[in-house]
């Protein structure tokens, strides 16, 4: 999706020994860095596996493209196995909409994200696998935290859950990219009153 999200399954799954944690998470993070100084279109296979001290062949058998790593590095969330569960919709929303502005704050988010979005428009199967890997696990914590809002009678039923959550990303990729907030908790603090009066 045009604001593709997160999720906590990674790579792409291969036959043989599992992954050295050491390896994967080092291609991880020199991906990181190259993006960072480099951004996305200078990026290639060549240069991770300099960075990362392991060999192309590793990183092709693993991901197989670079857009799968770095769709790994802007998109993994540590906290995706949970939804939020304040008690109260606002809150649940702004922690959803705090991890979401932290996220787009970071600079290999800002110097990444175009790049890898052009690719995944570009190639169907890699669309897919973003969806499936990243964007769905993001559209069920929002679901849960919606649903849980329906059921104590904070919200209406019958609103678009997904349309929801995909508004509240794109609202804050655009404040990120357009830096109208210097402070990430005012982004947070407009963006979760935003989509809460909104559902209201």
């Amino acid at each position: 999706m045009a604001n593709v999200s997160v999720g906590s399954q990674a790579g792409r799954s291969s036959p043989g020994r599992p992954r050295d944690p050491d390896r994967h998470e080092a291609v991880l993070q020199a991906t990181r860095a190259l993006l960072r100084e480099n951004g996305y279109s200078a990026l290639s296979i060549d240069a991770i596996a300099r960075q990362a001290d392991v060999s192309r062949r590793l990183i092709y058998r693993w991901w197989g493209h670079k857009a799968r790593i770095v769709a790994e590095v802007l998109f993994s969330e540590p906290t995706a196995d949970h939804s939020p569960n304040t008690g109260a919709l606002e809150g649940d929303v702004r922690e959803l909409v705090n991890e979401t502005v932290a996220r787009y704050a970071k600079r290999e988010m800002a110097l990444g994200l175009p790049g890898l979005q052009a690719d995944i428009v570009a190639n169907p199967q890699l669309a897919e696998e973003v969806e499936q890997r990243y964007t769905r696990r993001h559209l069920e914590r929002w679901n849960e935290v919606l649903m849980r809002a329906v059921g104590s009678g904070e919200i209406r039923q019958g609103q678009d859950h997904t349309a929801i959550a995909h508004a509240a990303v794109g609202a804050i990729s655009v404040l990120a990219q357009e830096r109208i907030f210097k402070r990430r908790k005012d982004m947070t603090d407009f963006v979760t009153t935003f989509v809460v009066n909104a559902i209201r």
